[in-house]
């Protein structure tokens, strides 16, 4: 089965302004690591972390009840569980974190499993985003041509498998705000 730009799944409008409220409020704590590498073999430079729950690449473990239980991250919780119904189908949690980039700080192309079953769910929770601000979140086919291309726009949930070749753009120099995307790996049950 060959995976394109119609497994990329968009959503917008669908999370409560309250739970989105909850969401930015948290990116503008003082969760942050710099330092963190989409692949540590392969990048050489870094962008912003926070991890909420799940283990490695290679961790199986639902991380679910975990996050629940994490003190802070109800909010992040919820999310993952309205998420997890847009999906339609029982899902184990295997990482729950976010992203963070500034400009300068675009990721490298990479996928996030070898498996068409495993779903990669993104959250953007800036609470403002122009267009001249760049930072799109960009998928690549099977020849390394972009096949989709998709603006980080506030509230935007974006749900695809796994092993799409995928990389997070810079942000434009003109961009004053972090790009915040909230990340949820996960297989069926």
């Amino acid at each position: 089965m060959s995976l394109g730009a119609e497994d990329i799944k968009i959503y917008d409008g669908t999370i409560s302004t309250e739970l989105g409220a909850q969401l930015s409020s948290l990116a503008k704590k003082p969760i942050w690591q710099y330092g963190w590498r989409s692949n540590v073999q392969n990048d050489n430079y870094f962008f912003w972390h926070s991890h909420f729950a799940g283990g490695d690449t290679s961790s199986e473990t639902d991380s679910a009840a975990v996050l629940s239980d994490r003190q802070g991250l109800q909010s992040v919780s919820s999310l993952w569980l309205e998420i997890e119904a847009m999906i339609g189908s029982p899902q184990k949690l295997l990482r729950a974190y976010a992203n963070g980039h500034t400009y300068g700080t675009e990721g490298y192309s990479h996928t996030d499993s070898n498996r068409e079953d495993n779903l990669s769910s993104i959250y953007f929770a800036h609470d403002d985003w122009q267009q001249d601000w760049g930072a799109e979140l960009l998928f690549y086919g099977e020849g390394r041509e972009i096949i989709k291309s998709v603006a980080p726009l506030p509230g935007r949930i974006v749900i695809f498998p796994g092993c799409i070749l995928h990389r997070a753009s810079s942000p434009s120099r003109i961009c004053p705000t972090l790009r915040v995307s909230f990340v949820f790996k996960s297989a069926p049950k």
